[in-house]
């Protein structure tokens, strides 16, 4: 009799909103917690680390797929539509509600109106339509727009003075540094980022929302992460009005 070597596929991990250099060990602890929880519910093909290269557009799309994580905004769009969110963190240094969080909206120092912005992204809340909203209530319209691709580039930008303000999600900014720039507002607060999967997905969702709990619990403090909070794909609704920014 032969023996099948037919190796399944492992299952995709990634938490790529928040993982950069400053975070890639508190990330993997976190993993850790979520992967000893699932492997001791005999949960198969669980990836040993978490994946770090592939595109999270890509990821969303992947039949594999395990957890990754979203803008809100994102889910607004057709590119989403093969996974749904599970929970979303409570950031403890965000001064909001739980599950929430917000953008500071920084300047090179002595700048007081918007003249040139810069976003990391169009689809980005945090980065984009924030700011463009935070704009609007002022009356203010940006002279011009430049996009970066990340919260870290954006604050070079500024550093440069290659633009004058930008909109720098307040969790990300924990971890980063904001030296020689200043803080002149904040945007309003909106349902974090959540953590996602497929819509397929062979294990329940309220399972997934425990483990997430576990591991905030015992590796989420580093993180600036206490808990997290089981949320909807309606829970984002109010995003809608940001797809016309």
């Amino acid at each position: 009799m032969q023996q099948d070597n037919k190796q399944s596929t492992p299952r995709l991990a990634s938490f790529p909103w928040y993982d950069n250099s400053k975070t890639m060990v508190l990330w993997d602890d976190f993993w850790a917690v979520i992967r000893q929880e699932l492997d001791s519910r005999f949960i198969q093909d669980l990836p040993v680390a978490l994946d770090r290269h592939t595109e999270p557009v890509n990821q969303w799309r992947d039949p594999h797929l395990l957890f990754s994580q979203c803008c809100g905004l994102d889910l607004h769009y057709r590119d989403t539509d093969r996974i749904v969110p599970v929970a979303r963190p409570v950031l403890d240094d965000l001064d909001c509600e739980p599950g929430d969080y917000y953008s500071y909206v920084i300047a090179r120092s002595l700048v007081r109106r918007p003249g040139r912005v810069v976003v990391n992204s169009r689809r980005s809340r945090s980065g984009c339509s924030s700011l463009m909203e935070w704009l609007g209530t002022r009356g203010w319209i940006p002279e011009s727009t430049v996009l970066s691709g990340s919260h870290q580039k954006s604050i070079h930008y500024l550093r440069k003075g290659i633009a004058d303000l930008a909109a720098i999600d307040a969790y990300s900014a924990c971890f980063l540094d904001l030296s020689e720039l200043e803080i002149i507002g904040t945007t309003r607060p909106t349902a974090a980022p959540p953590f996602v999967t497929r819509s397929n997905i062979d294990i329940p969702l309220e399972f997934l929302t425990e483990i997430l709990q576990e591991a905030a619990q015992v590796n989420g403090a580093p993180l600036g992460i206490s808990e997290v909070i089981s949320t909807r794909r309606e829970d984002y609704s109010n995003l809608t009005a940001d797809l016309k920014n």
